[in-house]
């Protein structure tokens, strides 16, 4: 990034894993961070709706939907998605010592990420400091539809605080380690697209969000940003982690689940409006991306 952003520490939400070391909240929004930020807890970021890069420490990476973007407590980082109308995301943070302690209880937890999480007093012997950031890729749309069931469940939890609500949300986070283990093997962090290729590619992820109920022509997209089909694929597939048609499924699934949401539109009109001619292909297709069916999603969002 070419300016020179302020940096600040998050004192407010420091106060608020205080009074309870856990937050989990699904976000929606147009606003844009205006400095760098770093707070006690580690972040565990899920892009929904597009991508974007995170800098920190002077360094860019690139997220997209299909991956997690995990930065250690006390880290100054800074979030800039992909120009769409709003931004989903889900912020889960974890403070610190909170994680540290549920380490050394199942200490099995640190070894999936090859030490990167340490309780308190770990690695004395070792000066070298992990790295401030890990990137973790899903490897299949059932293994992401299972983490975001996972943070809903978190997310509830923490909202309704029901008796036992803390022994619930820990019992979700050691699933959610657990999970997020198992993609470990191929754990990375992605510097970004050069900027004139990053900027091409969101402002086709925008394109894509914003008419993904269209039948849009790959072809057509390409030509907009006077690349081949073949770079044009390649590109896109760098900066989001899929192809354009994937996305654009990600992104009408994403759409759906906020209109079925409301509770007001009959799934019909839904699909139809999504650009599914047939109710098997949208049911279908909305299953093998969340999970469950339209009908049973509706049915878990309401209170």
């Amino acid at each position: 990034m070419e300016e020179r952003l302020q940096q600040r520490v998050d004192d407010a939400f420091n106060r608020s894993l205080t009074e309870f070391p856990v937050y989990c909240k699904t976000k929606q929004d147009t606003d844009n961070m205006q400095f760098m930020h770093a707070h006690d807890g580690y972040e565990f970021h899920f892009s929904y709706s597009s991508g974007g890069t995170c800098l920190v420490e002077e360094q860019e990476y690139a997220f997209h939907p299909g991956k997690v973007t995990i930065i250690r407590p006390h880290t100054f980082h800074f979030i800039r998605p992909a120009r769409v109308d709003a931004y989903k995301r889900v912020i889960l943070s974890v403070e610190e010592a909170y994680l540290a302690a549920l380490i050394r209880q199942e200490p099995e937890l640190a070894a999936l990420f090859g030490g990167w999480f340490r309780a308190d007093g770990d690695g004395a012997e070792d000066d070298r400091q992990p790295a401030a950031l890990m990137q973790l890729a899903f490897r299949s749309r059932e293994d992401a539809a299972a983490m975001e069931f996972i943070l809903q469940q978190i997310e509830k939890e923490l909202g309704l605080r029901k008796a036992n609500y803390e022994l619930m949300v820990k019992s979700a986070l050691i699933g959610l380690l657990v999970a997020l283990g198992r993609q470990n093997d191929e754990a990375e962090a992605v510097p970004s697209l050069p900027e004139t290729h990053r900027e091409a590619m969101e402002q086709a992820a925008a394109h894509i969000t914003a008419y993904c109920g269209e039948n849009l022509s790959v072809a057509e997209l390409a030509r907009r940003f006077h690349l081949s089909v073949s770079y044009f694929n390649k590109l896109f597939k760098l900066h989001s982690g899929c192809t354009p048609h994937q996305f654009q499924t990600l992104q009408r699934i994403n759409a759906a689940k906020e209109l079925l949401g409301e509770g007001t539109l009959p799934i019909t009109e839904i699909s139809l409006r999504l650009g599914y001619g047939e109710l098997a292909t949208f049911s279908r297709t909305f299953r093998s991306v969340a999970g469950v069916s339209p009908s049973a999603y509706r049915a878990g969002q309401r209170p």
